[in-house]
C-alpha cells in the first residue's frame, strides 16, 4: 500500500518533538512582535473626543461649569446621540479681543448673527483615555483626516503589494539567506525610525518599508532558524 505524503513527510522529518518545539518558540519570537507592529495602528490611530480651541480661555482659570458656558457660546453643537461642541467648526467671532470672553461670561449672549468657520487656532483634545496619539499629536481630524484614512489603508497595503515581488526576485538573484538577513535589519530600522517620526509625511513612507519588509523576514521566519 503506497504512503500518503502526510506519511511519508513524518517518516523524513521525524513525529513533533523537542526540535519542533525549539522551532516553534524561535518563530514566536519573531511573529509575536510583528503581530504587535501591524495592530498597533489601531491604538496609535484611536482620534479622541475633541473641539476647536478657544484663545485665551485656559489663561482664564475658569471653573468647568464656566468654561463650558464660554464653549457653548464659541462652538456650535451637534447631535451626535449626545450633545457635543463640534469637532471642526467654531462661530465666527473676534477673538483677538480680550475683553470677548469676559462679555460672553457676563452677558452670556453673543450680539447679532454670526457665522460659522473651520477651526482656527487647532484642537483641544480630551486625554483622559490616551494622553496622546498620533490624530492629536498630528491633528488628523477634519480637513486632514483624509491623511489619517491614507494611513490606515493604504501604507500597509502598498508596502506588501509592492515587497513581496521584489523581495522574491531578490531572493532569486542573490540567495535567500542575504536577502532575509538585510530585510530583518530594514524592517528593525524602520520600526524604530516610525517610533521617532515627527512628521505624518516621514511616517508613512516608513510605515509602506516596514510593509515591504515584513511579510518576506515573518514568512521566512522557519526558514531563518535552518539557515542561520
Amino acid at each position: 500500500m503506497a504512503l500518503t505524503l502526510e506519511e511519508v513527510m513524518v517518516k523524513k522529518v521525524g513525529q513533533f518533538g523537542r526540535c519542533q518545539c525549539i522551532y516553534l518558540a524561535i518563530y514566536g519570537l519573531v511573529i509575536i512582535p510583528y503581530a504587535m507592529m501591524a495592530m498597533s495602528l489601531i491604538f496609535m490611530l484611536d482620534t479622541p473626543d475633541h473641539s476647536c480651541i478657544i484663545p485665551n480661555l485656559d489663561a482664564m482659570n475658569l471653573t468647568t461649569n464656566k468654561s463650558n458656558h464660554i464653549r457653548s457660546k464659541s462652538l456650535p453643537v451637534e447631535q451626535n446621540g449626545r450633545e457635543t461642541f463640534s469637532n471642526c467648526q467654531m462661530y465666527d467671532l473676534d477673538y483677538g479681543n480680550s475683553s470677548l470672553l469676559q462679555n460672553m461670561l457676563d452677558s452670556g449672549n453673543i450680539s447679532g448673527s454670526v457665522g460659522m468657520v473651520s477651526c482656527q487656532f487647532g484642537w483641544t483634545y480630551d486625554d483622559s483615555v490616551y494622553q496622546r496619539t498620533m490624530v492629536s499629536e498630528w491633528n488628523l481630524v477634519c480637513d486632514r483626516l483624509p491623511l489619517k484614512n491614507l494611513v490606515q489603508a493604504i501604507s500597509f497595503s502598498i508596502g506588501g503589494i509592492i515587497g513581496v515581488p521584489i523581495v522574491g526576485r531578490l531572493s532569486d538573484m542573490f540567495g535567500r539567506k542575504k536577502v532575509v538577513i538585510i530585510t530583518t535589519v530594514v524592517l528593525g530600522l524602520c520600526s524604530g525610525l516610525t517610533s521617532l517620526a515627527r512628521s505624518i509625511f516621514v511616517f508613512i513612507p516608513l510605515r509602506i518599508i516596514q510593509a515591504a519588509t515584513s511579510p518576506y523576514t515573518t514568512g521566512c521566519a522557519h526558514c531563518k532558524i535552518v539557515i542561520l
